[in-house]
């Protein structure tokens, strides 16, 4: 990417029918290169936690003119992190590489998960030219080259080919100069699009002719489809049209602003089952908590493309700046071959003997309930082991803590001292390392609630950050309740009854039990039909303090019976009693409800005439009756004979009765009559009625080939007796 915004420049043209050669003479303009020099102190100052970078895990290539280097954060809070540098002038190329011989590599067999922080400086509109995170299969030293052997610098990002050449048409020209075997996902940062005629003079300015602002973007660099011949038309007859190329990009997002002075987040995911990597940009804040927004990509990658010989792909970052320029830098979160890993937090309330979810109620926790505060760490793969693992927990306010462990796999435990949980955040490193020998450890706190007053305690960030993986997990917020009881009631009819579906108005009132002041918009309205998901709206300010009204619609109802359960909370937690109404809607229904579809009997070990081979486990033939008091029904049962093949078992499937007679149930037989005796609705399940010896069981005539019989039983439900 070369551009020409000069400052004090003297220009000298030299034009014939064929070429165009431009001659620049520039004074350096201090003004920027301070305004950088600051950028680039502000950066290091910022850099988020990340890893520290050593001569085993990346490799700068050595070509004269890279400007990759390693320099370590000034920030207090990440002192012991790394930085990789790739550019900081005008006119600079860098390269830095995965060592793939000292396992730093993408396993194209396995999942994998990479991340880091890039930054692009805060040139805004001014900047250039960006960076390319590289997937190759080249060398160490690989760069993009010209045909002289050296390194291209400008839109290239030291990755693509470049376009030197305004009589060329042929993209493998332009392929041959890329990095071998490669695949990138640029961030480019300036917009090369001089297509005119005038301005193509071979100056390799043209790969984003419809491009609009910074962007990110992939594709192949080494693939001659990757690059597309565009021809400008000259300005008069008899004057030779100019060539040009157009990269053909996979567009993630246009329109952006990189180069905005901020660290940006960055994870990369590969999947191997789908052969495609994942880009999340801006997907966590500095302090590793997630973003609302990320802007998230599936990237399909051609693995052949690679032209590998095992499953160990190369990967890193190269960068390039021309007349524009920015402090390129990335800082390294986490490997993908080194450690795969996970973690999960819980809070479990041990008084009340439950773990707290999202749910109103399911977050709420009493003024004084023994708390225990929970973070899971887990080993899943890698070819290293997570070591040096320090915690970093942001610790819940209005807490009590009595102390603090960590149980990993083995069982083994070790203590955290109470000192540690003194302050804000426990800081703590593991003394043991997770591992395949050691997947996982256990972070407990425990703590008591403690607020004179209803409270909800913020959701609490944690970081945990090891020699080669660092992550991030939340605590979930919860409520401290200084128990303050709801009262609600209403004066609608329970049951009710309907004798078609129609639109049903439940009113009611809702007060503090000890009459204190409150305003219905802190109070919300629970309602749960049929044991279906919690829906829940806000009281309106528009009824009479204290009054809400809850509105059925008549599709929500099915017929028979249906249930209701309304309750409501506060603001602060607090919740009231419930009130359970029943609605019919006609006369009710009587079905089949769990009824097992595969039953068998003992195996049979003897051939005796007349044995009676009771049935294998508990069978399940479950009717639902939601009629009303007074309705009946009666269960018949037939059974076809039982086969092996061709072979037709000797012997029939019974029915041994109450007072102990054999009946057989070739035809249909009646087994089971029942009248209600309640409204509410009824589950039997009539083989709870049958002994081991009583009900269907199978009866043998004479002896039978060894196998497994099958055929059907059949059961009939009749509505009324």
């Amino acid at each position: 990417m070369v551009k020409c915004r000069i400052v004090y420049a003297i220009l000298m043209v030299i034009l014939s029918a064929f070429t165009a050669t431009l001659v620049v003479i520039t004074r350096t303009n201090n003004l920027a290169k301070a305004e950088i020099d600051d950028d680039y102190k502000y950066a290091i100052s910022t850099a988020p936690q990340g890893l520290k970078i050593d001569k085993n895990t990346f490799y700068i290539s050595k070509f004269p003119e890279n400007s990759a280097k390693v320099v370590a954060s000034t920030n207090p809070n990440t002192h012991d992190t790394d930085i990789v540098q790739i550019t900081n002038n005008r006119n600079q190329l860098g390269a830095i590489w995965s060592k793939v011989d000292n396992r730093n590599y993408i396993d194209i067999n396995n999942e994998q998960t990479f991340s880091m922080w890039m930054y692009f400086g805060k040139q805004n509109s001014q900047a250039g030219d960006g960076m390319a995170l590289v997937l190759q299969n080249d060398s160490r030293e690989a760069i993009a080259k010209g045909p002289d052997g050296k390194p291209l610098f400008g839109q290239t990002l030291g990755v693509w080919g470049g376009d030197f050449d305004n009589n060329l048409t042929d993209p493998n020209v332009i392929a041959n100069m890329a990095i071998k075997n490669s695949w990138a996902v640029e961030f480019d940062t300036f917009e090369d699009k001089n297509i005119d005629y005038k301005s193509i003079l071979g100056l390799n300015n043209s790969f984003d002719a419809t491009r609009n602002g910074d962007h990110i973007a992939y594709n192949y660099p080494d693939s001659p489809e990757t690059y597309m011949s565009k021809t400008a038309i000259a300005p008069s007859s008899g004057v030779t049209p100019r060539h040009y190329f157009e990269m053909k990009h996979n567009v993630i997002r246009d329109n952006m602003n990189l180069s905005d002075g901020k660290w940006h987040h960055v994870t990369m995911c590969w999947d191997p089952t789908t052969s495609t990597m994942q880009l999340a940009y801006d997907d966590k804040e500095p302090d590793g908590t997630d973003t609302s927004w990320p802007i998230i990509s599936t990237m399909p990658i051609d693995v052949s493309h690679f032209k590998l010989t095992d499953n160990k792909l190369r990967w890193g970052f190269t960068g390039a700046t021309g007349t524009e320029f920015e402090n390129n830098m990335v800082v390294f979160e986490s490997i993908p071959a080194y450690v795969k890993g996970r973690t999960s937090t819980q809070i479990f309330d041990v008084t009340r003997n439950k773990y707290l979810d999202s749910t109103i109620k399911g977050k709420a926790v009493n003024n004084g309930d023994d708390l225990e505060l929970i973070y899971n760490l887990e080993y899943l793969s890698g070819s290293k082991e997570w070591e040096g693992i320090t915690a970093s927990i942001d610790l819940p306010t209005n807490l009590i803590y009595t102390g603090g462990s960590i149980i990993y796999e083995d069982g083994s435990i070790e203590d955290i001292p109470l000192s540690k949980l003194k302050d804000k955040q426990l800081v703590y490193k593991l003394q043991r390392n997770l591992s395949e020998n050691n997947l996982t450890a256990q972070i407990k706190l425990d703590g008591i609630a403690n607020s004179d007053h209803s409270i909800n305690i913020a959701k609490t960030h944690s970081s945990f950050k090891g020699d080669s993986f660092i992550t991030y997990d939340d605590l979930q917020a919860f409520n401290i309740k200084v128990n303050k009881q709801i009262l609600i009631d209403s004066k609608k009819e329970n049951p009710i009854k309907l004798d078609k579906p129609a639109d049903i108005n439940i009113e009611g009132t809702a007060r503090y039990l000890d009459n204190s002041y409150f305003y219905n918009r802190i109070f919300l309205l629970h309602t749960v039909l049929n044991g279906a998901s919690e829906k829940t709206t806000s009281m309106s300010s528009d009824t009479l303090k204290g009054v809400f009204n809850t509105l059925i619609k008549s599709g929500d109802l099915r017929p028979g019976k249906n249930t209701l359960k309304i309750f409501v909370t506060d603001l602060y937690g607090n919740y009231s009693n419930e009130l359970n109404f029943e609605i019919q809607i006609g006369k009710g229904t009587v079905a089949f409800g769990n009824v097992q579809k595969t039953v068998s009997f003992h195996t049979i070990h003897g051939q005796l005439p007349g044995s009676i081979i009771p049935r294998q486990g508990s069978w399940q033939v479950e009717v639902v009756d939601d009629r009303p008091a007074g309705a009946s029904w009666e269960m018949q049962v037939y059974a076809d004979s039982l086969y092996k093949g061709n072979d037709k078992f000797n012997g029939n499937i019974v029915y041994r009765d109450q007072e102990g007679k054999i009946n057989p149930i070739a035809e249909p037989l009646s087994i089971f009559k029942q009248t209600k005796d309640v409204n509410d609705s009824q589950k039997i399940n009539i083989s709870d009625f049958w002994d081991s010896d009583r009900g269907v069981l199978l009866k043998m005539d004479g002896s039978n080939l060894m196998g497994e019989y099958s055929g059907q039983i059949h059961w009939v439900l009749i509505d009324g007796v």
